[in-house]
């Protein structure tokens, strides 16, 4: 069962990947952040002594225990699903609309729950920070 120092790694390794993969890669930066954001959730859940096996406990525990973050948790779900199921011919997000829609809005409201639960400890996942690389080329869904 990986502990607190465990999940905050990971969450900072997915966060950095998602600012390194360029923009002309959206399905890769949204399942990046989707699981940056699991991460996330489950570092939370072990300052609980709570330890999710898979997606569906995940889910559960977010809707029981912090049921105002499934809102913004759900999207990054979906998108991460759409990026790796339908990334040929069904993922239309661009890199900018997943920036401003998924990354500024819903991964930032689970970030300052897990800043919050941290108890002011440093997380090195700065919303701020962050800038996205404009699409170097037009998207085709071919």
């Amino acid at each position: 069962m990986p502990d607190l120092a465990s999940h905050k790694a990971a969450a900072e390794k997915f966060h950095s990947l998602y600012l390194a993969i360029p923009g002309d890669y959206p399905e890769g930066k949204a399942i990046a952040l989707f699981y940056c954001a699991v991460h996330l959730i489950e570092l939370i859940a072990a300052s609980e002594g709570i330890h999710n096996r898979n997606h569906a406990d995940r889910e559960r525990y977010i809707r029981n225990n912090h049921s105002k973050y499934w809102k913004h948790y759900r999207p990054l779900r979906d998108a991460s699903e759409q990026a790796r199921y339908l990334a040929r011919s069904g993922f239309t997000m661009t890199s900018e609309q997943l920036d401003l829609q998924l990354y500024r809005r819903r991964f930032a409201a689970i970030r300052e729950l897990a800043v919050a639960t941290l108890g002011g400890e440093e997380l090195q996942i700065s919303i701020e920070r962050a800038s996205i690389q404009k699409q170097s080329t037009p998207r085709t869904n071919a």
